[in-house]
């Protein structure tokens, strides 16, 4: 759990984030501070991970205090709340190490939003800070085809890039390929989360659960596997969490209709319309009632109909005209589901 300190000289502002903050069970409220002293006296004997501050203060205003505090504890993260009128102030927060802020009224989703950040780029830092790692981030962040394969959920192929990347790395020392695999993975979630912020949270404890076992460990057998293993925990959630959204079948029914006299695959609709196979796999069944192959096999047989009514063209020509390579696999799919031959079918249209 982490330990969260609001700082705002606005009574109704810290009872509103606090409610907010009480409905999640991965943060705890720490204390309250009304002032920029009040706070920095509380950051230093409360040790928070992240602070809310409000830029206008009594006393000391949030951005001498968020200065204050970071000379003394630069690991604690500060989340700057300010009005329109001072966004100016909001910048020059940012400036001198504020992770993000926040425009009154707070909204809550925002709110979670910026916490999570927070905490994710905490998680992040607490490595610590040598020329292995920052090579690693400099990599990662430059290597396209790794954010590629998540974009479009291609579980294996992100893996043979994991892979690929931590072979690179064999010649350091195994404390640094530990380092080296945490930031790639932290930087795989951290992606994730910023294009499914419904799962942050599971996300995150992800993160330390990971940061925990990789220390453990010693061979590169080991962390390889410890990587896979959470990658495909990290998959799993993604499937399980995210919302439905029927355009996307739509989507995937029209690739299907003007493609399925092509040898296409489940992960072929999936790359198309941007979805884990598995995810788009289990909705499919959900909205059309029968599972991908099972519709795309409806689609050819009744393509396969038309042809055998309205053209003199062979039991072969029309199996390839309707995406099957082999007649014999044609014959057969098309008797499982019509019940007759295509030759019967089509000698029964003469009767």
């Amino acid at each position: 759990m982490y330990k969260v300190l609001i700082a705002d000289d606005e009574s109704i502002e810290r009872k509103a984030i606090s409610i907010i903050l009480g409905k999640n069970d991965n943060f705890k409220l720490i204390g309250e501070a009304n002032n920029g002293i009040d706070v920095i006296e509380k950051a230093k004997n409360l040790n928070p991970d992240v602070i809310l501050m409000d830029i206008k203060m009594p006393g000391m205003d949030g951005i001498k205090a968020t200065k204050e505090i970071l000379k003394t504890n630069p690991s604690i993260k500060t989340i700057i709340i300010t009005a329109y009128d001072e966004f100016q102030y909001a910048q020059q927060a940012i400036k001198i190490g504020a992770i993000d802020y926040l425009l009154k009224p707070v909204r809550p989703d925002d709110l979670m939003e910026s916490i999570y950040k927070a905490v994710l780029y905490k998680t992040q830092n607490s490595l610590p800070i040598n020329s292995v790692n920052l090579k690693t981030y400099l990599e990662i962040n430059k290597n396209v085809v790794l954010f590629e394969k998540i974009k479009i959920g291609d579980k294996m192929a992100l893996k043979i890039e994991i892979n690929k990347l931590i072979e690179e790395h064999l010649s350091i020392t195994s404390d640094d390929i530990k380092e080296f695999t945490t930031i790639l993975f932290f930087k795989i979630v951290d992606f994730i989360s910023s294009k499914n912020d419904f799962i942050e949270d599971k996300l995150l404890k992800l993160c330390d659960e990971f940061s925990a076992e990789i220390s453990k460990l010693e061979s590169i057998a080991q962390i390889k596997k410890l990587i896979y293993d959470y990658i495909d925990i990290v998959f799993n959630i993604i499937i399980l969490y995210k919302p439905y959204k029927p355009s996307l079948i739509k989507e995937a029914l029209k690739y299907i209709d003007e493609n399925y006299n092509k040898n296409i695959t489940l992960e072929d609709v999936a790359k198309y319309v941007h979805l884990n196979p598995q995810y788009l796999s289990r909705y499919f069944k959900k909205t059309m009632n029968m599972n991908f192959v099972d519709y795309i096999s409806k689609i050819r047989i009744n393509s396969s109909k038309k042809l055998l009514s309205e053209t003199d063209l062979s039991i072969n020509s029309i199996a390839l005209k309707v995406g099957y390579t082999d007649q014999s696999y044609f014959c057969k799919v098309f008797k499982k589901i019509e019940g007759i031959s295509p030759n019967k079918f089509r000698k029964n249209l003469k009767l």
